[in-house]
């Protein structure tokens, strides 16, 4: 990790244009989760992008903010972290320079429509006020109920003689700003696997398309493969001479074949996960929202390697149900509960295909779903996550923890 110095320089670029609306945005649904000094560090860096010198020393903002040091690196890898800002640097004749570059948060409804940010929120502020501020956010309802539309269109208007020269030579203008939103994934690094696929094993990045990472991105998640160990196998399954340039099946073999599958775990990598202890449920909703659904099934049966035809039906839950990893998790727990610890394959993907239509992708909005529809009957309750303490589970608590839940 870097040390800011007062001393250093900075610059700041702007990916998207930012909007009053957008501040809005920032004060209402992100200054919960990173606070107000990160938000303060946010708006000031927009407002410095405005002024005539675009180079200013840290020194500079120190004075200009009224934080010190520690708080402003600090607000900064908050900002990194939730997708607000990119930060870039290099040292020359001793001297450090930073480039900020900023991006526009999400809109409301690309917030709400996150779990992860949306998760977080109903963390810091609890379930009712969310709603009350997705109520804020929701698009007033238009009653056109006996109005008749008389919008005059683009050709009433105008009328462009494409063959002039204004759009001939308009044609090689292009530039302004779009509306950059930067991506936090927190599962497949397609950078890094890319950078060690050409690093280590001399294959290329030019050979990989949208559609190719896309496939190992979602073939990563669901085996429960990091980076790393992705990279070696894609290597072993590259075929340079055809136009397909990997072979998937032999991919999902290998990885299947892999006896130490390897956890991925949001933003941790210490084989320990963060839980509320006052709950086991909180934990086993952490267990089931962070593991892939591989390893969650290797863990309910005491580590041992699922069978082929559990694989495939998991394989299948998420290629043709179009399932995560955390709502698969607990469609399984659910399953295997409910029908003395078999997986009917017929049982699971009729309900899955129930879920899939519902366009359910949480865990909890999964384990509601199941609970609701269990007690169709009866006065039904729901499940809800409380505050994370931020303890660690043992190994020992966790084998204890399923064998109770």
């Amino acid at each position: 990790m870097l040390f800011l110095s007062k001393d250093d320089f900075y610059e700041v670029y702007l990916k998207s244009i930012i909007s009053d609306f957008d501040r809005d945005t920032l004060s209402m649904l992100y200054q919960p989760i990173i606070g107000g000094a990160a938000v303060a560090l946010y708006l000031s860096l927009q407002q410095d992008h405005k002024k005539i010198d675009r180079q200013f020393t840290h020194e500079e903002l120190i004075n200009s903010i009224g934080f010190s040091i520690d708080i402003i690196q600090d607000a900064r890898s908050k900002l990194e972290a939730i997708g607000l800002l990119s930060t870039y640097y290099k040292t020359e004749n001793g001297q450090t320079y930073y480039k900020y570059v900023l991006y526009a948060p999400k809109t409301p409804k690309d917030f709400f429509d996150d779990i992860l940010f949306k998760g977080l929120l109903i963390e810091k502020i609890g379930e009712k006020k969310v709603q009350s501020l997705v109520r804020k956010y929701k698009e007033k309802k238009l009653d056109l109920n006996g109005f008749h539309e008389i919008s005059a269109s683009f050709k009433d208007v105008f009328n462009p003689q494409l063959d002039n020269n204004s759009f001939i030579e308009g044609s090689n203008i292009t530039g302004g700003y779009g509306r950059n939103i930067k991506d936090i994934s927190k599962g497949f690094d397609a950078s890094r696997f890319l950078e060690i696929l050409e690093s280590n094993y001399h294959i290329s990045n030019k050979y990989f398309y949208k559609k190719d990472i896309k496939k190992l991105s979602e073939i990563s998640m669901l085996y429960g493969i990091e980076e790393s160990v992705l990279a070696e196998f894609t290597a072993q399954c590259y075929l340079p001479d055809e136009k397909e340039k990997i072979d998937y099946e032999a991919l999902k073999e290998l990885c299947i074949k892999d006896k130490n599958y390897q956890i991925l775990r949001s933003g941790n990598k210490t084989g320990t996960i963060a839980f509320d202890t006052s709950s086991k449920l909180s934990r086993k909703i952490e267990l089931m929202s962070t593991y892939s659904a591989l390893d969650y099934l290797k863990l309910k049966q005491k580590n041992g390697v699922p069978s082929p035809s559990d694989i495939k039906l998991i394989t299948d839950l998420f290629e043709e149900y179009g399932l995560n990893s955390g709502v698969i998790n607990a469609l399984i727990d659910y399953c295997l509960e409910r029908n003395n610890n078999i997986l009917s394959r017929s049982y699971v993907t009729k309900i899955a295909a129930s879920i899939a239509r519902e366009n359910i992708t949480s865990t909890i909005d999964t384990m509601n779903y199941l609970l609701k529809n269990q007690n169709k009957r009866k006065t039904t309750s729901t499940i809800q996550v409380k505050e994370n303490k931020n303890e660690e589970i043992s190994d020992k608590e966790l084998d204890d923890l399923l064998e109770d839940l």
